[in-house]
């Protein structure tokens, strides 16, 4: 018997290999039976007791609506694993995850990967509780958000992220740093920052890594900050992406587990989402709470 696949597609991204007959017409001729969901509808079918596997394709955006689906909404209780087939713009998740084959090599090595747990962050002290797979913070990131939505942006999805870039360091030299305390798993953190940034994954926006050590299975998160006396440092090293320059971040981050904010201004971003957080939030680990392939 073919093992059965929700297959959740986000139709607008990618390119012709990633057009929903030829996803499913692939999937079949590997041995999995399809049940095809669009990621633009509103109401997503529940997968049924004989689906085995969540495959989403598209960017990292279309990834956490599915995990969204698996953590806090209709399909929470079917515990099942997620495949990820990325055709986004920065596809961080899936890069963090090693994931960069093509879809058909992706599709086939699904039968020799094991179901990987993946932590998730959960967010307390929003108008409602809110999760994150990449990373959540203040200060720069919330404000390239609100920017980019702003500009004329290229096409090629290379171009988009090298603009992106751009966009930033010109956003880094002229930050106003912010008044913050942080209390990171009972020690206290006080000072003025351009950057704050939990990170669960490695890299975050145009492909940015702040966390080049971060584990996205290992229980903790990384936190990054960056000072007024840091500036030219992430300056410098945002400006070496840009030009392809790919140094290593050279700041050092702060493990944790248990994180409580209090930032004076209410720029804040949950993964790719940009939101209000006009008092102070408590970040809490769920470690394993998502199972991917990989």
């Amino acid at each position: 018997m073919k093992k059965k696949v929700q297959l959740v597609h986000n139709p607008t991204a990618g390119d012709e290999e990633h057009e929903a007959q030829d996803l499913i017409a692939l999937l079949q001729k590997e041995g999995y039976a399809c049940e095809y969901t669009s990621a633009n509808e509103d109401n997503w079918p529940l997968p049924d007791a004989d689906t085995r596997l969540i495959a989403v394709v598209g960017g990292d955006g279309t990834i956490r609506q599915v995990a969204k689906a698996l953590v806090q909404g209709a399909w929470a209780d079917s515990h099942l694993p997620l495949a990820v087939i990325p055709c986004g713009t920065a596809n961080n998740i899936a890069k963090s995850l090693g994931i960069s084959a093509p879809t058909r090599q992706i599709v086939q090595s699904w039968s020799q990967c094991q179901p990987q747990p993946f932590d998730i962050g959960r967010v307390e002290g929003l108008s409602e509780e809110a999760f994150f797979m990449e990373a959540f913070g203040f200060g720069l990131f919330p404000d390239l958000m609100d920017t980019m939505k702003k500009l004329d942006k290229p096409e090629n999805p290379s171009d988009e992220l090298t603009f992106a870039l751009e966009v930033l360091h010109e956003l880094i030299e002229k930050a106003k740093p912010c008044p913050a305390r942080l209390t990171i798993d009972d020690k206290v953190y006080e000072g003025n920052y351009l950057l704050l940034e939990v990170m669960n994954i490695r890299s975050i926006g145009p492909n940015l890594a702040l966390a080049p050590e971060a584990d996205w299975g290992d229980g903790a998160f990384e936190v990054v900050l960056v000072s007024e006396e840091d500036r030219n440092v992430l300056a410098q090293h945002v400006l070496n992406q840009s030009h392809g320059i790919h140094d290593v971040f050279p700041l050092p981050s702060i493990m944790a587990r248990d994180i409580r904010i209090e930032w004076a201004q209410t720029n804040a971003h949950c993964d790719d989402e940009r939101i209000d957080a006009p008092g102070p939030v408590q970040i809490q680990i769920q470690p394993g709470r998502l199972q991917v392939l990989r």
